[in-house]
């Protein structure tokens, strides 16, 4: 059996940049992600055991923190 690949033409012009070029390509699109309404906040997951603190960020993550640092 002939396994061939197919790769679309997108994937091989990204295959061929060099490290730096695909970096520099990445943070355009991160950028644009942003520009455009784009969010980096983590959504809320029902089936998480941490969804409880998912809905107060703020006081969860001062919490947890604190309790990190004291032991408490």
């Amino acid at each position: 059996m002939n396994n061939v690949w197919k790769i679309e033409n997108e994937w091989l012009e990204w295959y061929r940049l060099t490290p730096q070029e695909r970096w520099h390509a990445n943070q355009e699109l991160w950028q644009f992600y942003l520009s455009s309404g784009g969010s980096l906040d983590s959504e809320p997951d029902s089936q998480s055991p941490f969804d409880s603190l998912y809905l107060e960020r703020g006081k969860a993550l001062t919490f947890f923190l604190c309790s990190t640092v004291t032991g408490k």
